[in-house]
């Protein structure tokens, strides 16, 4: 997927002259695919038509660059970091992969987080190919499955504290039990009401 970066125009930059880069108009930015694919999925698009276009990025990253998951810019340190701080994330040409590929898992749970009345509302994409999906409430790292009587399993990786709270869970639009306070290692079924 190619963006046009308009570098060729002269464009007067508050005052200080042309937008000086090296971008050129036909430059590729390769998380694009990740946008196509995240919102394919949330528009209703064809499912493996979304995901082929993603594909397309990742291997190129997994199979050219040989660095799928930026372990470089994941473990490197700052030029100005101390030498007993520990190492933190560093950008580079593909930063925005440690981030928008969340969309693509987060489009097929169709997750939306709701932080003020702590309602988590899930409606998949396809679940007969997805039932098993990251979600993220409320600070936590959980899996969904989603079962074959319209029920759904959370299991808890991570919280940010001792637990997490999801007062609401709402899936495809069903009021479902209420999980309340969740803990590492929790693995329960919520049905509908």
């Amino acid at each position: 997927i190619m963006f046009a970066s308009n570098r060729t125009y002269s464009y007067d930059c508050k005052g200080k002259g042309p937008l000086r880069a090296g971008f050129s108009d036909i430059d590729t930015w390769t998380m694009m695919a990740m946008d196509h694919a995240s919102v394919g999925i949330r528009v209703g698009a064809d499912i493996g038509e979304s995901m082929g276009v993603a594909q397309n990025m990742i291997d190129s990253y997994r199979l050219l660059n040989n660095d799928q998951w930026d372990i470089r810019d994941l473990s490197s340190q700052y030029p100005d970091a101390i030498k007993s701080e520990p190492s933190r994330p560093t950008c580079n040409s593909h930063y925005t992969r440690q981030t928008i590929m969340w969309a693509i898992p987060m489009m097929l749970s169709g997750q939306q987080w709701d932080f003020a009345s702590s309602t988590l509302s899930l409606k998949p994409a396809d679940v007969q190919q997805y039932s098993k999906l990251p979600v993220f409430a409320s600070g936590a790292s959980l899996i969904a499955t989603f079962q074959s009587n319209k029920c759904v399993q959370l299991e808890v990786l991570s919280t940010p504290s001792t637990t997490a709270t999801i007062s609401n869970l709402v899936v495809n639009g069903v009021n479902f039990a209420a999980p309340g306070d969740l803990k590492v290692g929790d693995m329960k079924v919520y049905c509908p009401k």
